[in-house]
């Protein structure tokens, strides 16, 4: 990871070690790439059926069902 970065213009390895275990597309695109693979084959959870990145935050909401089963449940907890 630490060539990868370097290869790549990061001074640290942090960015290609947050990209396993968090959203980082960026970074997801490189490791994928330096392993002929696609980022969504790969972290298919991260990514939508058109091979997008899935914004995971409050500011950018799922489009999937997921994002409509929270907003229920934090109706019924408000009732």
């Amino acid at each position: 990871m630490s060539r990868l970065a370097k290869e790549n213009g990061a001074e640290t390895r942090n960015p290609a070690i947050a990209a396993l275990a968090h959203n980082y597309p960026k970074w997801e695109r490189i490791i994928a790439a330096s392993i002929d693979l696609k980022p969504e084959e790969i972290w298919p959870e991260r990514y939508g059926s058109d091979g997008m990145p899935i914004k995971h935050s409050y500011r950018y909401p799922r489009k999937d069902s997921t994002n409509n089963i929270r907003r229920q449940r934090l109706t019924k907890k408000a009732v």
